[in-house]
């Protein structure tokens, strides 16, 4: 599994109903595309107050495996979506900033499942690759 997460700022002069439209969108591609797992978004809520400041939201993708993580960003259905988030987001793509988690690989070859774990590797995206 690979989990991608993405955190911007909304810009001022968006409406609430713009925001929800472009969430809608984002979240409407759970059904369009094969391997998603779940697609979880809207505004961050910081512990502690630590992150404050820094973006006002954010969604994370729930990929069942590299392929369906690549066929997101693809896949030519996606563009819509991918726009709307973009395009109510503090300087676009570029007031954007993102990173993967997963890659989850076998660490123990038994056949039995019990035994079996599971440990995720830490992915960085480049800059620009958000979408």
């Amino acid at each position: 599994m690979i989990t991608h997460n993405v955190f911007f700022n909304i810009k001022n002069s968006v409406s609430e109903e713009a925001i929800i439209n472009a969430f809608n969108s984002l979240f409407k591609l759970q059904n369009q595309i094969p391997g998603i797992i779940r697609i979880t978004g809207g505004k961050c809520r910081f512990h502690e107050r630590k992150g404050e400041g820094y973006f006002s939201h954010g969604f994370s993708i729930d990929f069942e495996d590299g392929d369906a993580y690549k066929d997101f960003f693809e896949n030519t259905v996606t563009i819509p979506a991918k726009t709307c988030i973009i395009n109510i987001s503090v300087d676009g793509i570029e007031g954007m900033v993102s990173f993967d988690v997963g890659e989850f690989v076998q660490i123990a070859n038994s056949p039995n499942q019990k035994y079996r774990i599971r440990a995720p590797r830490l992915r960085l995206t480049p800059p620009g690759s958000i979408f």
